[in-house]
């Protein structure tokens, strides 16, 4: 296995956060372990280890890299549809939910996704938060398959019984050198930085480290996931940057070499001029290397109705590939560029669908694929009848504020009923219903604005959220 010492350079640790749900890090107090950084262990909701909620119990399933089949979104959507609220919701890494569940509900809703063969492993369902493009292995200029680093590196999580035991906020992040998904908050990255070439990084810090195969890279991310799960042992860390010595800690354990902290390209490995990267959100229509498209839209409120899914897993009768897209939306991939013409050797009234089709259809269920619409940047908590601490309908403000704006305008904003700002997007501003004061959200880098409904004016929010490429240029550089 090839290494390499990155620049040289002292990246401090970061301070440690509160948790986002109020848990004591503090020590001396009753009942409260000093040295640890948490007190328990994380209660991020799974397959079958669902959370409670006002509308009953929720179900998060993993999707290493946003990948499902549309045999499993059909699955999906039927035991939403008959043992919870028939909706299915997106988060901020590409996962699903599925809401209002029974005890008895979960344990069937296990049973049938994993037939379907979205739980591939109970005792690891948790730890497979991988976050990729969803563009990997069709991107153009990819430097690896991003896909295939993806399917190996579940595999890996998935047969090593020590991995078990990470907590459900750890963060994985495969990024192929195209659309820029890894950043400082994903514990252990895979980022390529030449072609062939993959570098590690822990918290966004680099390692020094490098694989020059799927095998060599995949290796190198479970090893530094191993040694996080003996790092954290008397800290209680649930991420990377937690740790008493924070990510030099990690580094040090690894053998890497002198540290250096960023968020962008520019590891040496001798390969080409890094390039400068900003834009972390695709929507339109996108040109993949094999000269076919995919279509990436947005998903309102991140929230998927039954009409919504069986349009999407409608498409996989034409071949067409799905993935979750880690801003809450859907992209429609390996759509060819025809405009329903008839095809010649087929049979007679059979037309091919593409992209006009595809743009269509999804635009007919309120699954807008303009890269202008104004759903763009928007997000929202559960809010009131979903969440136990919430006192208002902040999904409907989000409505009313995209109501009132005819294209994105380079705003993002979260709506949210309290002061947590559940699945806040890095780098959005807070709006609080109640004009609480927002502090910045424990799972997020950006400060946040706080303001009120109605009349907010948010404050316009810098790259890399909400960006979005044209098509022409999906990619910089």
């Amino acid at each position: 296995m090839d290494s390499m010492a990155g620049s040289p350079g002292a990246a401090a640790a970061r301070p440690i956060e509160p948790p986002a749900d109020g848990s004591p890090t503090t020590t001396g107090a009753s009942g409260v372990v000093p040295g640890r950084v948490r007190q328990r262990a994380d209660a991020c909701p799974g397959t079958v280890d669902a959370a409670p909620a006002d509308d009953g119990l929720v179900a998060r399933v993993r999707l290493p890299g946003g990948r499902i089949s549309p045999a499993q979104l059909t699955e999906l959507a039927a035991v939403a549809a008959t043992l919870g609220t028939g909706s299915v919701d997106l988060t901020a890494r590409a996962n699903v939910q599925v809401r209002g569940l029974s005890a008895d509900g979960v344990g069937e809703l296990g049973r049938r996704l994993a037939r379907a063969g979205l739980l591939p492993s109970p005792t690891h369902d948790r730890v497979r938060n991988i976050v990729a493009s969803p563009f990997a292995g069709r991107a153009p200029g990819a430097l690896v398959d991003g896909d295939e680093l993806v399917t190996s590196l579940d595999a890996a999580l998935c047969a090593d019984p020590e991995l078990a035991s990470l907590s459900g906020r750890f963060q994985f992040a495969v990024d192929d050198g195209t659309l820029p998904v890894a950043t400082a908050r994903h514990d252990v990255a895979l980022v390529a930085v030449a072609p062939g070439v993959v570098a590690l990084r822990v918290a966004g810090v680099d390692t020094g480290l490098y694989g020059t195969s799927p095998h060599e890279a995949v290796t190198l991310a479970t090893a530094a996931a191993r040694a996080f799960v003996r790092a954290s042992e008397a800290s209680g860390a649930w991420h990377v940057r937690e740790l008493p010595g924070g990510a030099e800690e990690l580094v040090a354990a690894l053998g890497g070499g002198p540290v250096r902290s960023h968020e962008s390209d520019g590891a040496s490995h001798g390969g080409p001029a890094p390039r400068t990267r900003q834009k972390r959100v695709a929507v339109g229509v996108l040109p993949q290397a094999d000269g076919r498209l995919g279509i990436s839209a947005l998903v309102p409120l991140g929230r998927l109705t039954q009409a919504h899914l069986a349009v999407l897993a409608g498409f996989g009768a034409h071949g067409f590939r799905l993935r979750i897209a880690p801003w809450r939306g859907v992209v429609v991939g390996d759509v060819p560029e025809v405009e329903g013409r008839e095809v010649g050797g087929r049979e007679v009234g059979v037309r091919e669908v593409g992209v006009r089709e595809v743009v269509a259809a999804l635009d007919a269920v309120g699954l807008p694929s303009d890269p202008g619409s104004p759903w763009l940047g928007v997000s929202a908590c559960s809010g009131l009848g979903e969440c136990r601490r919430a006192g208002a309908d902040v999904r409907s403000l989000a409505r009313d504020f995209v109501a009132r704006r005819s294209h994105d305008d380079g705003t993002a904003v979260h709506f949210a009923a309290c002061e947590r700002g559940c699945g806040r997007p890095s780098g959005a501003s807070l709006v609080l219903a109640d004009g609480a004061f927002a502090e910045t959200d424990a799972e997020t880098d950006a400060d946040a604005d706080a303001a009120t409904m109605p009349g907010v004016s948010p404050t316009r929010s810098e790259p890399p959220y909400p960006a979005h490429l044209e098509r022409s240029s999906w990619t910089t550089g």
